[in-house]
C-alpha cells in the first residue's frame, strides 16, 4: 500500500484546522467554539501524533528526495544508459524529477530490505507507472514501467527475485 499525505488545510473545520487539532491539542473547541477540557492521554495521543506526522514531512522517501542524493541519481541515471524508446513522461521526470510521486516503502528481497518507489504519468497515472527498486545503500537500481496495468517493461536487468518485488509492489 502506498501511503499519500491529504492536504490538512483543505480539509478545514470551522472552528480550527486539523493541523492545529496535532499540534496544539489543548486548544480544542466544541461545537458551540467553547474550549473543552483535554485529558493527558489524549494529550500524549496527540504528541505521538504530531511527531508521527513531522517524521512523514521530513522523510526522504520521496522518490524526487532520494534522487537529491548523488547514491541513488547514478542508480537511477544508470537504469536508462543504452536504454532505446524510453516513455517521453520517463524521460522528462529522469531531467526534472517533476511528477507525480508516491510515498515509497519497504520490501523484503531476499535477506534484504529494499526501496520501492513509484511515479506515474501525470493525468495518466492509472495506465502508466514506474516502480524502481533500490538496494539497500541505494547504489543499485531496477526498474519496472508498467502501462495499462498489463504491459511490463523492466530496467536494470533485474533477476526474478527482483522482478517479483517490483511486480508485487505494482500490483498489490
Amino acid at each position: 500500500m502506498i501511503a499519500t499525505l491529504s492536504c490538512l488545510g483543505c480539509e478545514r473545520d470551522s472552528s480550527r484546522s486539523a493541523v492545529d487539532a496535532v499540534l496544539n491539542p489543548t486548544s480544542s473547541r466544541d461545537s458551540s467554539g467553547a474550549g473543552v477540557a483535554v485529558t493527558a492521554e489524549q494529550m500524549r495521543i496527540s504528541e505521538e501524533a504530531a511527531a508521527s506526522a513531522a517524521r512523514v514531512v521530513s522523510s526522504d522517501k520521496y522518490l524526487f528526495d532520494l534522487l537529491a542524493k548523488p547514491t541513488y541519481r547514478k542508480a537511477w541515471n544508470t537504469l536508462f544508459l543504452g536504454e532505446e524508446d524510453v516513455d517521453d513522461w520517463l524521460a522528462q521526470y529522469s531531467k526534472t524529477k517533476n511528477g507525480p510521486a508516491g510515498v515509497g516503502k519497504m520490501v523484503a528481497v531476499g535477506d534484504a530490505q529494499y526501496q520501492v518507489n513509484t511515479v506515474c504519468k501525470t493525468h495518466e497515472c492509472g495506465d502508466n507507472q514506474f516502480y524502481v527498486l533500490f538496494s539497500p545503500n541505494g547504489d543499485r537500481a531496477w526498474g519496472l514501467l508498467l502501462i495499462d496495468r498489463e504491459r511490463e517493461r523492466f530496467f536494470g536487468n533485474p533477476d526474478e527475485e527482483k522482478k517479483n518485488a517490483l511486480r508485487t509492489s505494482a500490483y498489490e
